[in-house]
This record gives C-alpha cells, structure tokens and sequence, in this order.
C-alpha cells in the first residue's frame, strides 16, 4: 500500500481479479479434467488412499489432528481451483489448474502397500496410457495464440530470438524514438512524431512485456499495452468481456498517442497502424480512424491531466517519501476500486466535469 499505492498487485486489477465469469471457467475446467480422463485419479485416491487413511486414524486415536492435517492442503487446492473456475479460467490450457492438482495428490502421493489402498494403483497404468496417448487439442481455444519461432534448441535467449545486439529484430535500438509492436515481436515501427513531455527515448508501446524487454534492456521504457505492467491500462473500466480472460483490456490506441506523443503530432500513422493489433483481443471503443481519431486523442491528452487520472499514473513512480509513502497509505483503496472509461470522452468528463478543452475544440475545428 505505501510502496505502490495500491491494496493488490496491479496485475489483479488488470485482471479483474474479481469480476467472476464461472461459464467460461467452467469450460476452462473441463478442458483440464476431460482430455485426460481425470475421473481415475480421482476414484482411485480418493478411494484407494484418502478414504483407508481417514479410516486409518480413525483407529490409531488422535484422528481429528491427523484428519486436519490430511485435508488441509487439498481443500486449500479445491478453493484455489474453484476460484479460478469462478474467474473464467486462463487462456492456456491447463495451467492456473496445475497448482490445484498438486495439492491435491501431494497428501496420497505416497501410500502403504497394503490390500485397503489396492484402489490407488488404477493411478498406475491411467498414468501410463495418459503419458503415451492423451492428449490436449492443439490450436483448441485455450492454447497460446503465439509461438515463438526460434532456431535450434535449448533456452530462449535475446540472440537465438534475433533480440540480440546484432538482431534483426533490435535494429532500431538504442535510437531515442518512439516506437509501436502491435503484432508480433518482429514487427516493430518507428513512429515519426515528437515524444511526450517526460518520455525519454527509446520508447515502445508494445503487449509482449516478457522477453523482448528483458533483451532490449533497462534504458527502454515499455507501455505496456494489456494494462499489467502500466497503472493507466490496468485500471481501465471493462465495456466488453474479451475471448481471451484475464486479458480484456487492450489499451485503445488513442491513449497510446496521447501518452508517448506531443500535442500538435500528426496522429496518422498510429490510426493506420491500430489495424495490426490482433483480433483475438477484442478492442473496448469502437476502432476510429483518420480526424475521429485524432479528436478521441486529444480528448485523451486532456483526461490525462484531470487530478485523479494523473495521480494514479504518477504515483508507482514518483520519489518514495515519507510523505509519499504516508499519501501512498492514505489513498490506495481509492485509487484501487478507480475505474476510467474506455472512451477519452467520457473519462475527461467523469474526472474533469462538463466542458470540452481548448485542445478538444482545436482538433475538432482541425
């Protein structure tokens, strides 16, 4: 709460950590548990393991503490799997479930050989057949909708990703400028436009905040355009409920003009440019182009300065004070539970009032 000013990691806000969707995590769920016919597992240690070992200290004495003690992480493992059935799932297969799954083996996954938990070895030959035959469907709607292409084997590295020094893909870098990634990684694009005050070059608006920033270093400043690494994206309020959940809220790219251009910068190439983005990540305002475009951009750079939408972008970085840390207190339930339209429009007027500013007038008159 002092550090970052806010009550949960901002990653949880980006997510919506609490917006449920228990359809689709339902869905998310049997797609765990059918391709790989779960159901034997689960009879066999339930049947072959928890049930003798509950009976088991039963009759040793001292059978409620060791019940705790036999229950307490499965039930921790279910209420975590039911959470993330509540929430929609993830948008890979299986693996917000593996953790669950452990906890829930871990207690049996040692057991007498003895005749009471001759059940628990159907777990043997179904790991057998799972191992060799069962499988997932690949390309179904939970796996990962990008590949990295990467030349031999071995760890992904910033040289066998092109990232490296002599890249294909880092050959702009360490250019002051302002650049977008709005597909895949190799696809990166000079923008010719005067960076925002306080945005120091190289700059790049870009979704693939894992390992292209890592290889393109510290002096690069990343927008991270899926909120969950940026406090303005993450505390956006969601209008639609995307394909892909925990992923709903694609920065609309009239705020990326607002955030890393200067007033009066020609707003064409990003607007041509927003048609890159991919389609699986359903946008949250309708797509404009062309003078709508730069209209919703400079309503965009006059939310930006409204009190509360300044404080929330300015707070994870400003110098940690005493004070700081103190208002940092202070303030993180607020900013936590704040939430901006989508549409620049009505954020100006949800935080700054009625009213169109000079800036909006001029661009609408332009």
């Amino acid at each position: 709460m002092g550090y970052y000013g806010s009550l949960v990691a901002n990653t949880a806000v980006a997510k919506e950590a609490s917006l449920p969707r228990v359809d689709r995590g339902i869905l998310y769920f049997s797609d765990f548990v059918a391709p790989y016919w779960m159901f034997i597992p689960a009879f066999g240690l339930l049947v072959g393991a928890y049930l003798p070992l509950a009976s088991a200290f039963r009759r040793a004495g001292g059978g409620a503490r060791r019940l705790a003690a036999l229950v307490a992480l499965p039930t921790a493992g279910l209420l975590n799997a039911c959470y993330i059935v509540f929430m929609g799932g993830d948008y890979i297969h299986a693996r917000l479930l593996i953790a669950p799954f452990f906890a829930v083996c871990a207690p049996v996954a040692a057991v007498p050989l003895a005749r009471r938990y001759v059940v628990a070895l159907l777990v043997v030959p179904w790991a057998l057949v799972c191992a060799a035959t069962l499988r997932t469907t690949d390309g179904g709607q939970w796996t990962t909708p990008y590949y990295f292409s990467i030349e031999g084997h071995g760890a992904l590295t910033p040289d066998n990703a092109a990232l490296g020094p002599s890249g294909s893909s880092i050959h702009w870098y360490p250019r002051p400028a302002v650049y977008v990634q709005f597909a895949s990684p190799q696809s990166i694009t000079k923008l010719d436009v005067t960076p925002a005050p306080g945005v120091r070059g190289p700059v790049i608006a870009t979704s693939w905040i894992g390992y292209v920033p890592f290889a393109l270093g510290p002096n690069v400043q990343i927008l991270d355009l899926f909120g969950l690494a940026d406090p303005l994206a993450a505390h956006l309020r969601i209008s639609v409920r995307g394909e892909i959940s925990g992923h709903e809220k694609p920065l609309p790219t009239p705020w990326v003009a607002a955030l890393l251009t200067a007033g009066g910068s020609s707003t064409d190439q990003l607007s041509s440019l927003q048609h890159q983005r991919p389609g699986y990540f359903a946008p949250i305002t309708p797509v404009v182009s062309g003078h709508e475009f730069a209209v919703e951009t400079a309503w965009a750079r006059a939310a930006l300065q409204c009190p509360a939408v300044k404080d929330l972008r300015e707070a994870p970085s400003r110098s940690l004070t005493p004070g700081a840390f103190i208002s940092n207190m202070v303030r993180s339930v607020a900013r936590t539970t704040l939430r901006i339209p989508p549409n620049p429009e009505d954020a100006y007027h949800r935080f700054c009032g009625p009213g169109t500013p000079p800036q909006v007038r001029g661009a609408i008159d332009g």
